[in-house]
């Protein structure tokens, strides 16, 4: 029997933009944002990039597991957090991988479904792991002119 992957703390991986998701991107379907801080490390890390659907939850409720975007409860910004458990009412738990640089629902309580803005769909291979293009590494073997 697979456990309830709230309850392991474990959670699969966010997938990488593939075709469909980046023609949603160029058809304005998809926004992408770039990741702050450490509250969602090691799954992601500052500076990577993501695609965020924000009509994700227009016709769908949100999934115990979904990264989403909410609104701060106090600032004028967004965060990034995963939902970790839904209460009767429809109200959520949104929680932060890294609990030691997390502030989230054990703090500022459960959040209401208006609150969340978006669910990130995917996210962009980071540069340092970006497989080079043949012409390149031909280009570094014969030496810049």
């Amino acid at each position: 029997m697979a456990k309830d992957p709230a309850a392991t703390g474990f959670f699969a991986p966010l997938p990488i933009a593939d075709r469909r998701e980046l023609w949603l991107w160029l058809l304005h379907r998809r926004r992408r944002l770039e990741v702050k801080g450490y509250s969602m490390w090691p799954a992601l890390k500052p500076g990577d990039e993501l695609l965020l659907d924000l009509g994700a939850y227009r016709y769908a409720a949100p999934r115990i597991g979904d990264v989403v975007m909410a609104h701060h409860p106090y600032r004028d910004e967004f965060i990034l957090k995963r939902v970790t458990q839904i209460a009767e009412d429809g109200r959520l738990c949104l929680r932060g991988d890294n609990v030691a640089h997390s502030t989230d629902s054990r703090v500022w309580g459960f959040f209401a479904a208006c609150a969340i803005r978006g669910r990130v769909t995917c996210r962009f291979l980071r540069a340092a792991s970006r497989p080079k293009r043949r012409f390149l590494r031909v280009w570094e073997r014969k030496g810049a002119p």
